[in-house]
């Protein structure tokens, strides 16, 4: 767990660090995309860290936070893949359902099938 642990606090640290770059980029005026896929990168690790560690409650943030700047960019620009999407949501269904939330993973779980499904279709007619 010693070096689960020290991962976590890097994660902490790196996550501060680019919430701090985004803000900046947004406050100046510009493009904020790689800065948002490595804040969702950085959450994605940090809950799968938290899950091996047995803290599933605290991965339930990082894991929501996450899918959050995924579907404002699926929505936005179409630049992220919908199956992350739904990967990310079945993260947070585990998480969910771990911490006792069964109505929660539920609806993350049934999320993830239909963007599976869209992504599906949208592969049928590339």
């Amino acid at each position: 767990d010693g070096l689960l642990d020290d991962s976590l606090v890097s994660f902490d640290s790196a996550e501060r660090a680019v919430k701090q770059a985004v803000a900046q980029a947004r406050r100046s005026g510009c493009r904020v995309e790689r800065e948002v896929a490595e804040l969702r990168l950085v959450l994605d690790s940090k809950a799968h860290v938290l899950m091996l560690l047995g803290r599933v409650k605290e991965a339930v943030r990082p894991c929501e936070e996450s899918i959050e700047l995924s579907r404002k960019r699926l929505t936005k620009e179409g630049t992220v893949d919908k199956e992350v999407v739904a990967c990310q949501l079945v993260r947070l269904a585990k998480c969910r359902d771990r911490s006792g939330d069964s109505e929660g993973a539920a609806e993350a779980l049934s999320e993830a099938v239909k963007l599976y499904k869209m992504a599906s279709v949208d592969s049928e007619h590339s």
